[in-house]
């Protein structure tokens, strides 16, 4: 299936689907409409599953008909469920209710008697072809000369839009451990500038007395921030629970972008603005591993019953996670700034 968008309606309000349909087609975004493209002979639910799951969104048309349509109502549950992002069409001036209410209530609506809304979902939808999600992340501003993206996240935290040591999204950038403002050739407990060569002989960032000399500093100073060092005192590393809003926030997807390196794109379930992710592996020791299949980026926060790791983003296969990694490993550092 190669479409972008599925469209959710009433049978009833078939000739409007159909309109926005032909509207996005003729704008060059596919869609996925019934009945024209339902196989005869299928199984329908089968069918609708497949089209919700291959499509990036879902445009609903909502009104008092919709909203009572179990069929309408299935599609925005399962597009919900599959982390799709739902951009409802208002046709009336009915208001979601019960779990149609829970579930459309923090979307972005359109208007389908507003000249400009239209505009507006046709420019969003054309970004998230594929041709669109493979060039670079849009921007919305710079400070200290380094781009930021907003994904409107609840928080109104930006993140950067590539990593410390790269000049654009899709390159790798540099290396660090947790806590250092320098690259090193080897990332070990033994070389770690907060300890004495072991896991157990911290010296600065220990909430745990099993761990080291116990501080019960529990996030990175801006001494310690390479973002900060490097980029400034308006950008710092994010807390984990910034790292777990932008994972839970965005809907994920793993690509080739040039060169047949891998990237993760996290597309915004809220306005549709997109970040991409290099894929570009972990240091360990002195190797580079993973690259291409996972990796994970360092947050500012210490893990709570164990100062030998810190909280990162990570990314592994298909899945984007908030976990742990070893304090001593080489990880990349993708800069937020607050708005």
């Amino acid at each position: 299936m190669e479409h972008i968008v599925f469209i959710s309606y009433k049978s009833e309000e078939f000739t409007i689907a159909e309109e926005i349909c032909s509207l996005l087609e003729n704008n060059g975004v596919k869609c996925w409409i019934a009945p024209r493209d339902i196989p005869s002979g299928v199984d329908y639910d089968d069918t609708i599953e497949e089209a919700i799951k291959h499509a990036n969104a879902v445009v609903v048309c909502f009104s008092e008909r919709s909203s009572t349509s179990k069929w309408v109502k299935r599609e925005i549950s399962a597009a919900d469920d599959a982390n799709k992002i739902i951009i409802p069409i208002r046709l009336d001036n009915t208001i979601p209710e019960g779990g149609l209410k829970m579930r459309l209530s923090e979307r972005q609506w359109i208007n389908y008697n507003n000249a400009g809304d239209k505009e507006k979902l046709i420019r969003d939808l054309k970004r998230l072809s594929k041709d669109e999600i493979e060039s670079n992340s849009s921007y919305v501003g710079v400070i200290n000369e380094h781009q930021y993206i907003d994904l409107g996240l609840p928080s109104g935290c930006l993140w950067a839009t590539c990593n410390i040591g790269s000049s654009s999204p899709d390159d790798d950038g540099m290396f660090y451990s947790w806590g250092e403002t320098e690259t090193n050739c080897f990332y070990f407990w033994d070389s770690y500038k907060f300890c004495n060569g072991a896991v157990d002989t911290m010296t600065k960032y220990c909430l745990n007395p099993e761990n080291g000399n116990v501080d019960n500093i529990s996030s990175l100073l801006p001494e310690d921030d390479v973002a900060t060092s490097i980029w400034g005192k308006d950008w710092r590393m994010p807390y984990v629970d910034e790292v777990e809003e932008l994972v839970n926030h965005c809907v994920w997807k793993k690509t080739v972008i040039k060169d047949n390196k891998s990237y993760m794109v996290g597309i915004s379930k809220i306005n549709g603005k997109r970040i991409i992710m290099p894929i570009s592996g972990r240091y360990f020791r002195g190797d580079l591993v993973g690259e291409g299949v996972f990796c994970s980026y360092w947050s500012k926060t210490l893990l709570n019953d164990y100062s030998g790791s810190a909280y990162v983003l990570d990314i592994a296969r298909e899945d984007v996670n908030t976990m742990y990694m070893a304090r001593c490993c080489g990880l990349q550092v993708r800069p937020v700034v607050n708005r």
